[in-house]
């Protein structure tokens, strides 16, 4: 009987820590590695976004996506101060690049970064803005007066003319909002 404890709980605890690690190839990278043990293991990512820090403008935080085909999800690794702090999913992967052109509709909320780009290419302008939030509840470092940066962007996408601007607001490398803006230009995107 204390066997089949003990083997229960390692199980709990082994799926647990399932979302820690990743396998790339025969290796495995989890949580506290290295970008330089990363990459050695997986290579360089599909998509790479940093969220810079002023005023030395060095990379504080990372998130790097895989994109492992059809079969498999997408995985997304945060890093901060260069060292791997979570690994979660995205939905599944994508074998070939999407069918036809990007439409206005395509893009809405919830969308990661990586996968906005992938349905419709970089935007016409992109800006980066930092904000400070409060920490939030359940947060271990929150106390009175305490904030986190929160990395925001705007993108703004010109499907040409007659058709309005999409200005895509996202956080922390996924959409928030998307707004129309005013009518297009004639360069196609």
């Amino acid at each position: 009987m204390r066997v089949l404890l003990v083997l229960a709980l390692f199980a709990v605890a082994t799926t647990a820590r399932g979302g820690d690690t990743m396998r790339c190839g025969d290796r495995i990278v989890s949580t506290e590695a290295l970008v330089a043990e990363v990459l050695a293991a997986c290579g360089e990512p599909d998509y790479h976004d940093r969220w810079l820090e002023p005023p030395l403008y060095v990379a504080e935080e990372e998130q790097w996506y895989y994109n492992f085909g059809s079969q498999r999800f997408v995985r997304v690794l945060r890093f901060r101060h260069g060292r791997l702090t979570s690994i979660e999913t995205d939905g599944y992967g994508f074998d070939q690049p999407p069918a036809g052109r990007c439409a206005p509709a395509d893009i809405v909320r919830g969308l990661s970064a990586f996968r906005l780009l992938h349905r419709c290419g970089p935007p016409a302008t992109r800006e980066t803005l930092a904000a400070l939030l409060p920490l939030r509840h359940g947060d271990p470092a929150r106390r009175a007066g305490a904030v986190r940066t929160v990395r925001s962007e705007r993108w703004v996408y010109d499907f040409g003319a007659g058709t309005r601007l999409r200005i895509v607001r996202l956080r922390d490398g996924r959409v928030v909002d998307v707004e129309q803006g005013e009518f297009g230009g004639s360069r196609e995107y």
